[in-house]
């Protein structure tokens, strides 16, 4: 064995049906693999793995449009029944705004208050939960407008 052989299985790791590929760390926790044929590819010829394991797996390529979820949330892991293909980023928000409601109360469809920024649900919200701050301080300055108008009326009456 060459030492170029040695160098290239230190630095590489050899995918089933894959000629030798390249990986790397991404910021963010993502990992990355040398695909510069790919669509997706950037500047330096590495696509996100976890697109290329659902594309795998779904047989054809992911839009453009398309991100994956990580069903446990944890970036590096790319195995196939961790990852979920969402239609859109709006789809993908979505799952994740269930998920926090979820955590929080028990309840993935429970709206969150306005006022206290916190996920309640639909049948423990309380009067003061379901009127926002901005509502209340809304509510003060037009009592207050309305005050100093009557006032104003008043004083011009005299």
């Amino acid at each position: 064995m060459s030492s170029a052989d040695l160098r290239c299985r230190k630095q590489r790791i050899r995918l089933p049906r894959m000629s030798c590929v390249w990986r790397k760390d991404w910021p963010k926790g993502y990992v990355g693999v040398r695909r510069p044929n790919h669509p997706m590819a950037d500047r330096w010829g590495f696509v996100a793995e976890h697109r290329l394991v659902v594309e795998a797996a779904i047989g054809k390529p992911l839009r453009r449009s398309a991100s994956v979820h990580h069903v446990d949330e944890n970036r590096a892991n790319n195995v196939g029944g961790n990852l979920l293909a969402c239609d859109s980023e709006a789809y993908h928000k979505l799952i994740h705004k269930r998920l926090r409601a979820m955590a929080a109360c028990g309840d993935p469809s429970a709206p969150r208050c306005r006022g206290c920024k916190s996920y309640h649900p639909r049948s423990d919200r309380t009067s003061e939960c379901s009127t926002s701050a901005r509502q209340r301080e809304k509510r003060a300055k037009q009592q207050r407008d309305q005050r100093w108008e009557e006032y104003f009326a008043v004083m011009e009456a005299n």
